[in-house]
């Protein structure tokens, strides 16, 4: 069996045969003074997960494709936090998920790659336009892949990095897309084929790569402790700190003071974890923090105006033992460097999506919720309503 089948084969089975999915915390917890903090909003007019979300230069978002129970989906829709609601935007040209949203520096939005049953492994890309509310056409990547990452440089390039394709691995080599010339060329290659990873940009321009998988030599899964750094100026990666333990499916997010926290995800045996840990650019390395009070992966992190990062959603996994969804929402302080329980989701929630609202709040959207049912449910979590997080 090749890794795409296999792949393919624990999404599915890893999607569809959560039962029954659990609502993971204490039932002597007492959130009921954080409830306000946390309100439904208006639904999407599709269920979907592994989608993408981004935030627009208008405050608005843009949501695309994902899938569901038909399968990959071509559906856009605008999510206008000013009347709460969803509305429909033009269709992309191709269904596509577990693909990459850029928001580009003239305020159009590109979409890279992913994955749907027909064409497979997607090299072709689009760009959508909010003053049209419509998709084109864009150049094709070097090469097809899927849930590679991608990033916005300060250069104005988007710089995408690994994923999976046809190859007997994952994909080590990376491109750049170059808005100007509307084009895409090869830049320097990992050291290491990855994905399931993580992409940051730093303060001062490089972009720092975490973790994923890759297949070792017998076939078997690797879950990568490694981390990379790519520097825009030379087009090159160069090895940085590793991480302490490998993980995949974790998450990563850029603190005000320029360090980044990285939460949770796959370890060995498919196993989920709780750990945390912190890279500074200046060391180039990581130091373990106290952990998370759940285990997660597939989680959602979105950082609040005070630096402080909400935690939302995701999934824990024992293979023959236990697993679940979450509903547990925690919160990182920086200054403390401790989590803290600040309540929960409106439904047990995996493989969504959150972005900070330009006036603070947090979009909570879609994923796989309990009873491996794919959701079109919106949340919004004010941190003004929770005294926590202030």
């Amino acid at each position: 069996m090749n890794i795409v089948t296999r792949y393919y084969i624990f999404l599915f089975l890893f999607v569809t045969m959560i039962l029954p999915a659990c609502n993971h915390h204490n039932d002597d917890d007492d959130y009921s003074h954080y409830d306000e903090a946390v309100n439904a909003t208006g639904e999407m007019s599709n269920a979907r997960s592994q989608f993408t979300m981004t935030l627009l230069e208008d405050g608005k978002v843009l949501v695309t494709g994902g899938n569901n129970s038909t399968g990959a989906l071509n559906g856009a829709e605008i999510y206008d936090p000013s009347t709460d609601s969803f509305s429909a935007t033009g269709n992309m040209l191709h269904p596509r998920f577990v693909h990459t949203a850029t928001l580009l520096p003239n305020d159009t939005v590109l979409i890279t790659g992913g994955f749907n049953n027909a064409e497979g492994f997607m090299q072709s890309t689009e760009i959508y336009d909010p003053e049209t509310g419509q998709f084109t056409a864009g150049p094709d990547l070097t090469e097809p892949r899927d849930n590679q990452m991608a990033t916005l440089l300060k250069t104005g390039m988007v710089l995408i990095t690994g994923g999976d394709s046809n190859k007997p691995n994952y994909i080590s080599s990376a491109e750049l897309y170059d808005p100007v010339a509307n084009n895409f060329t090869v830049t320097g290659s990992m050291h290491f084929p990855r994905t399931h990873h993580t992409q940051t940009l730093l303060k001062d321009g490089r972009v720092l790569v975490t973790g994923g998988n890759s297949i070792n030599d017998d076939g078997s899964l690797a879950f990568l402790t490694s981390a990379e750094i790519y520097d825009p100026q030379t087009g090159i990666f160069s090895t940085t700190g590793n991480m302490n333990i490998g993980r995949r499916q974790h998450r990563a997010i850029l603190l005000h003071d320029g360090r980044v926290l990285i939460t949770g995800g796959f370890g060995d045996n498919e196993i989920t974890v709780a750990s945390a840990e912190i890279y500074d650019p200046a060391t180039g390395k990581f130091s373990m923090l106290n952990s998370m009070n759940h285990e997660r992966a597939a989680h959602s992190l979105a950082l609040l105006d005070n630096d402080k990062v909400l935690i939302t959603g995701g999934v824990f996994c024992h293979p023959g033992v236990f697993s679940g969804i979450l509903t547990s929402i925690e919160l990182f302080d920086p200054d403390t460097e401790q989590f803290q329980e600040v309540g929960d989701l409106l439904d047990p929630t995996t493989f969504h999506s959150s972005v900070t609202l330009k006036n603070g709040d947090i979009l909570i959207v879609g994923g796989v919720i309990e009873g491996a049912v794919w959701s079109a449910r919106a949340t919004v979590f004010s941190p003004s309503n929770c005294a926590t997080c202030r």
